[in-house]
């Protein structure tokens, strides 16, 4: 629990009620760091006092309540109020939740300041800093902002006025030329005009806030766009795109703990892949009912097609069994099959990855090597000891191709763990890599707007490997382009 409690500052507005002299109630809490909250007051409680509060964050119909003690006071500087240290000994499952939550959702975000008064771009960065835990860039007018955007930022805040290059056009260049709808754009204003609000916000600005005439009412401003940005993370997630993953189903076997009970599963990475690139995983579990099928692909942007110890029947491309072939789990394939029919129908981004990148190709009338190290001459390993965050061969990526504009390289290293491979190329579809021996390693079709299938695990490699990084971005942003 100890460790829970290391907290970073929450940037909320704070109000304090005294109900009884070692009672209060907080509206918000303004700064939750070190396993405490620090609380503005008028009257702060001396060192070591016994407290019992109440935190009502927003959107709760009732407060969470904690107790703590008095660790420290601050009479306050010119800058900050008065105040107290109250270090947390309980804090009810509710409130350590909603804690967490903030910490994850603000903690260490990276921000561009743009302004090209230096006193203001100063002090708006000093308080953002005191406020919350943060890295701040600043930009002194909109051309110096565009040119830094190269970077990427979790929160843009720009001044309207500015005599190069207005925050409108930094709200337009990063909606429009960088194809960003989901980074959150503030604009700070001195005036407040109506017609620059609604140009703002239709050119995809998340919040309009105007400037404080007097320094004294900065650190209120600055609160305020911090409960805006409140309120954006909220819009942010409900934009964010919904990846359906395919999940691998188990009969159980002589040698199962459970013999009687069937299972569905999938290796995490596949998740994190997703979750941390911007994207919302949703499992698919397998069924056999069209009806749910189609509810399926009502609640998704996107399809990602896992793979798995298993083969793809070898009738499906209209030949007889070897004896290499390995297990068929075809209530999976002809699962998959129907996902990905319908996603091509609909044009919805699609990446099919190893086994699933087998099926796209299956799928559009291509037919696969039963086993490459029987089949296909002069094969190289393809089935790598090592774990699958290491790589284990190159691949040579296909000019002009859409897997070479997402990667931005003539070859990569992958890794290698699959005894299929593609032998024909499905109606449509183009070889977008191979490697060293010949065998085809990513397939894509020029059809649709994105559909790439890939014979290595990107999801294994995308924390170590920008490119394999940029594969899994790519998607979810084409996936984030909700049709």
């Amino acid at each position: 629990m100890e460790e829970k409690r290391r907290s970073p500052r929450i940037p909320l507005k704070v109000q304090v009620k005294y109900k009884t002299p070692n009672a209060f109630l907080v509206d918000y809490a303004i700064n939750i760091s070190k396993g405490g909250i620090f609380i503005g007051t008028e009257k702060p409680l001396p060192v070591g006092t016994s407290v019992e509060f109440q935190i009502l964050f927003p959107n709760m119909q009732r407060p969470v309540k904690g107790a703590g003690e008095v660790m420290w006071i601050s009479a306050g500087k010119s800058d900050e109020p008065p105040g107290m240290g109250v270090k947390f000994n309980e804090l009810d499952a509710e409130g350590m939740t909603i804690i967490e939550q903030i910490f994850k959702d603000f903690a260490g975000i990276k921000i561009l300041v743009v302004d090209d008064a230096a006193v203001m771009r100063r002090l708006l960065s000093f308080w953002l800093k005191k406020i919350i835990k943060c890295e701040i860039t600043e930009a002194s007018d909109g051309i110096d902002a565009i040119s830094k955007l190269k970077e990427k930022f979790d929160l843009v805040i720009t001044d309207l006025r500015m005599p190069r290059a207005d925050g409108l056009k930094v709200v337009e260049h990063i909606r429009e030329n960088m194809d960003d709808a989901l980074t959150p754009i503030i604009i700070v204003t001195t005036v407040a005009s109506g017609d620059d609000k609604e140009k703002a916000l239709r050119l995809g600005a998340s919040g309009y806030i105007t400037k404080p005439l007097r320094y004294s009412e900065l650190a209120k401003t600055v609160r305020d766009m911090f409960q805006s940005l409140v309120e954006v993370s909220a819009r942010y997630i409900e934009r964010m795109p919904v990846i359906g993953i395919t999940v691998d189903y188990e009969h159980p076997t002589a040698r199962s703990k459970d013999k009687k009970e069937p299972y569905l599963f999938l290796k995490e990475a596949y998740v994190n892949a997703i979750e941390e690139n911007g994207g919302i995983p949703l499992l698919l579990p397998i069924t056999a009912g069209s009806e749910l099928i189609e509810k399926y692909m009502e609640m998704i942007d996107g399809l990602l097609i896992t793979g798995g110890n298993f083969d793809i029947d070898p009738r499906y491309y209209g030949e007889e069994a070897s004896q290499k072939l390995g297990e068929i789990k075809e209530e999976r394939t002809g699962f998959e099959m129907a996902l990905a029919k319908i996603a091509l129908d609909k044009d919805m981004p699609v990446l099919g990855i190893c086994g699933g990148m087998q099926l796209l190709n299956v799928l559009a009338g291509g037919a696969l090597y039963q086993d490459i190290p029987t089949q296909l001459r002069g094969a190289i390993n393809h089935q790598q000891k090592a774990p699958k965050d290491n790589t284990s061969h190159s691949v040579k990526i296909t000019n002009n191709s859409r897997l070479h504009k997402i990667v931005m390289k003539d070859s990569i290293m992958v890794n290698s763990s699959h005894h299929q491979g593609v032998k024909i190329y499905g109606k449509v579809l183009l070889g977008s890599a191979v490697s060293e021996d010949g065998l085809i390693e990513a397939i894509e079709s020029p059809n649709h707007r994105f559909v790439i299938g890939v014979q290595w695990h990107p999801e294994a490699l995308y924390k170590k490997n920008k490119e394999q990084e940029e594969i899994i971005k790519e998607f979810i942003k084409e996936c984030a382009n909700k049709k």
